[in-house]
């Protein structure tokens, strides 16, 4: 799922739909397996911690720090600070009872792939120059997606098992802020192009890495909400209009909603949905 502008994720969902994709067919088995794992006792007993490695992709000309793609790295610890923060329900929701903890926390990765202790936990620093991989900001937004998950992804991903791959590059001449892979669920039809082993995780600009506490580079998108946001969608969320007007996201507590709501608006805001809510 792509976050730039909700038209870009329409037109994917229709492309979706015209494959033979069943979203009410993918959301009736995602909700048969909660409720199976439920049924057998799987349920959690505490916060699960998920390991996070960045593959943070630049070029020669980029400068370690926080005023380029070669990011420092205690902007990405903010950021999973920042994670940590949405994810458990601290970061001062005005919704009540209706906000909860989800029981994930994140860390950064203490090892690699074969084990070893990373010199710097949580970091994959890749050279995309080096490696010969394109200029990526120059890219529109289907160039750029298509570039990560033909390319770049395939080339750097750590096993998706054992890690959540999250890559952090130059994309601002596209104006995408960022993208998940969607959960794979191979048994129902037209999902056959979406989430692989090589696609598994999430991309974002590296402008937004940060947190309110330490922000980015990338006002307004810079205190590391647009990963808040697209980590939802690798876990299955949807959006809360449900990628149609007043549609359904199949999260039983939102509303019906007409479209996304922009800014910071304080109270309530009206939905334009029947019945109104």
């Amino acid at each position: 799922f792509i976050l730039k502008n909700p038209t870009d994720l329409l037109n994917q969902m229709k492309k979706a739909k015209a494959k033979g994709f069943n979203e009410n067919a993918f959301e009736a088995e995602v909700s048969r397996l909660i409720q199976k794992r439920i049924a057998d006792g799987e349920r959690f007993t505490g916060p699960v911690t998920l390991p996070v490695i960045f593959h943070v992709v630049y070029r020669n000309a980029d400068v370690l720090g926080n005023n380029s793609a070669n990011l420092s790295t205690a902007k990405y610890q903010a950021q999973i600070n920042q994670l940590n923060i949405d994810y458990a329900n601290l970061a001062g929701s005005t919704y009540g009872a209706i906000a909860s903890d989800v029981q994930i926390r994140f860390c950064m990765a203490l090892v690699d792939t074969a084990g070893r202790p990373l010199a710097t936990p949580g970091i994959d620093r890749i050279n995309g120059e080096a490696r010969g991989w394109d200029d990526t900001d120059p890219m529109d937004i289907a160039t750029v997606q298509d570039y990560f998950d033909a390319t770049i992804k395939p080339e750097s991903y750590w096993d998706p098992y054992s890690y959540i791959n999250i890559w952090s590059g130059s994309m601002s001449a596209s104006g995408l802020l960022g993208y998940a892979s969607f959960p794979l669920l191979s048994t129902l039809p037209g999902m056959e192009e979406t989430e692989t082993l090589t696609s598994a995780g999430v991309v974002v600009n590296w402008e937004s890495i940060g947190s309110v506490a330490s922000p980015g580079v990338g006002a307004p998108y810079d205190q590391g909400r647009t990963l808040t946001h697209e980590l939802g969608h690798f876990f299955g969320l949807r959006h809360i209009w449900g990628d149609d007007t007043c549609g359904d996201d199949y999260c039983a507590d939102t509303p019906a909603q007409d479209a996304e709501t922009s800014g910071c608006p304080s109270g309530a805001q009206a939905n334009n949905c029947v019945p109104a809510t």
